[in-house]
């Protein structure tokens, strides 16, 4: 049997859009913002499930926990526009787009504010726990990162570029509608005002208190895995008194508050922090967090055993 080659009219017409059609199959969506990296759904499913994995392990992974709240929380951002939307203050953050950075943010000012008001709580805080704007962690990690750098002989010009490329690890990078992913990096930037107004520091008790409170405010699906798996990391008594404690006020206060994603935060530095809460429908807890420390160490304290004497 012999096979004869089709004639030239029966073969398809070459095209310029033939050859661009089979690329768009095989290659990835161009990134629609700076960092961008378009996932498909497989991806997006196994970057979800590894951070989460790694979040669970080391708590201090905050580039995990980052990768996790993005890869899970896209069918809930339209949700959180749509509620911006609906304020006048939504819609000007997401016309303006600020951001909550040490560069943007003029702390000195803060720190000259009354006592008080909304500012100075924030940067008493920040002093308090240690912390910064640009991160969560006791101590700060620029400067930490810095004297790893210089200790390895690096020079400053060096370790600036070192620092700009991990300082970009902890933006919004797998989100594809650049106004989605503006709006998760809003909602990262802000979370410590949230420990302002409710009255709760870093530790892990107060982090999974705040994210109860996040749960029903927000209904993301990473403060819902944080609610749920972050108590496994307590002693049972300590969980089960935090939960009795706080849970129920915490999901209820969530729940009956204003969304905190449309408040325009920059423009409410000045005004009192209690006339702030009552504005946005947030009450006290039923136990100052410090009170509840205080008592967990002294119950501590009488449940675990003497120590035995030195062995002479």
């Amino acid at each position: 049997m012999s096979f004869r080659r089709p004639s030239a009219s029966l073969l398809p017409r070459a095209s310029s859009s033939a050859p661009r059609a089979r690329l768009r199959c095989f290659t990835n969506q161009a990134p629609a913002y700076p960092l961008h990296v378009p996932v498909n759904a497989f991806q997006r499913t196994l970057l979800a499930a590894g951070s989460a994995v790694m979040s669970l392990y080391d708590t201090s992974r905050h580039d995990m926990v980052a990768v996790l709240s993005e890869t899970t929380a896209g069918p809930f951002m339209p949700g959180l526009r749509r509620k911006m939307l609906d304020t006048p203050s939504g819609r000007a953050i997401l016309r303006d787009r600020p951001r909550i950075t040490e560069e943007s943010l003029d702390l000195e000012k803060m720190r000259k504010m009354e006592k008080g008001t909304f500012g100075r709580a924030y940067v008493d805080w920040l002093a308090r726990n240690k912390v910064t704007p640009d991160t969560r962690d006791p101590v700060s990690l620029s400067c930490l990162l810095h004297k790893c750098f210089q200790s390895l002989g690096f020079s400053s010009l060096h370790c600036g570029k070192g620092l700009n490329i991990l300082r970009s690890l902890l933006k919004v990078r797998y989100m594809d509608d650049p106004e989605l992913a503006y709006i998760m990096q809003r909602y990262r930037e802000s979370h410590d005002f949230y420990h302002v107004l409710l009255g709760f520091g870093v530790s892990l008790p107060a982090e999974l208190v705040v994210k109860w409170f996040e749960l029903a405010n927000f209904n993301l699906p990473v403060a819902f895995l944080s609610s749920v798996f972050g108590p496994l990391r307590m002693e049972t008594g300590a969980r089960h008194r935090l939960m009795e404690t706080y849970g129920t006020w915490a999901l209820k206060c969530g729940g009956s508050a204003q969304c905190l994603i449309g408040v325009y935060w920059e423009k409410e530095w000045e005004k009192d922090i209690n006339v702030l809460r009552d504005e946005l429908g947030i009450y006290r807890p039923p136990m100052p967090f410090k009170e509840w420390r205080a008592r967990e160490r002294q119950m501590k304290g009488v449940e675990e055993p003497p120590a035995a004497a030195p062995v002479p």
